[in-house]
């Protein structure tokens, strides 16, 4: 072979190579379903938490822990710099996993996909209070995994002084080409006592609607209401519309129906 035909079929070769591993980096990933089995298994493995209380008087009992099923539709649109937009429905079911982290903490992790989980750190200090610890999202576009953490200063959703609260929460993105900041700015309302029903049985609940705006490298809203149950603050129902746009894109629209009271452990 000649010197020149050799030279040919290498950078053949390496092109080849590029156009494989560009493909590999863009190409869409397919929407997988987070199984109940697998919330099973993510709880049992997670280390032994800590009691959800510490007995103080005048406390707020929280969820048990275990992962609850929820009926679910909506899906969600994802763009993060050059990468080709994804379109992924949710399933038909979610399972929702509850673990106690310090007292009077609780952390709820949404499995909407595999390529999709949440985990929500509430916390509450007082009979009528709840307060937004951090609120961390993981997913995957392309071959990124990208993480965005939102912490909250003020963070109270809840308290016996108002029915309405204000946020300001910074949110910053990690993992994709470039780390990604925003402001989150909003208002927290809470509804009087309501009445909802889960596996037929009517569940006496609060409604907590939250609305934010968005600024910086991505912009845009975020509407999300919950049900909570008055009891222990344990998620019936979560409605969600999220718009952003700028570097990177999602747009998220989903509604959660709690299916079971007992969860699994």
């Amino acid at each position: 072979m000649s010197l020149r035909r050799w030279i040919l079929v290498v950078s053949a070769a390496l092109g080849v190579a590029v156009v494989g591993t560009v493909a590999y980096a863009v190409w869409p990933r397919r929407a997988t379903p987070f199984t109940e089995e697998e919330a099973v298994a993510d709880f049992r493995g997670r280390p032994e938490n800590i009691a959800s209380s510490d007995g103080a008087a005048g406390e707020r009992e929280v969820p048990a822990e275990g992962v609850y099923v929820f009926s679910a539709t909506g899906g969600e649109d994802v763009k993060l710099g050059p990468l080709p937009a994804q379109s992924r429905p949710y399933p038909d079911v979610v399972p929702v996993v509850v673990v106690h982290t310090e007292p009077g903490c609780f952390t709820v992790t949404l499995n909407l996909l595999d390529q999709h989980t949440e985990d929500t750190t509430y916390c509450t200090d007082g009979a009528e209070s709840l307060r937004l610890d951090t609120h961390v999202k993981h997913q995957e576009v392309g071959a990124l995994s990208p993480t965005a953490t939102m912490t909250c200063d003020p963070s109270r959703l809840l308290g016996p002084d108002a029915p309405a609260h204000d946020l300001h929460c910074r949110l910053v993105l990690s993992g994709g080409p470039v780390d990604l900041t925003a402001d989150v700015d909003g208002v927290a309302r809470s509804s009087r006592p309501v009445v909802t029903q889960v596996g037929g049985a009517d569940i006496d609940a609060v409604r907590l609607d939250s609305s934010y705006g968005i600024s910086g490298d991505l912009d845009g809203t975020w509407e999300e209401s919950l049900w909570l149950r008055a009891s222990d603050l344990l998620p019936l129902r979560i409605e969600r519309d999220l718009d952003l746009e700028g570097l990177a894109t999602f747009e998220e629209h989903s509604t959660l129906v709690l299916s079971d009271l007992e969860p699994a452990t």
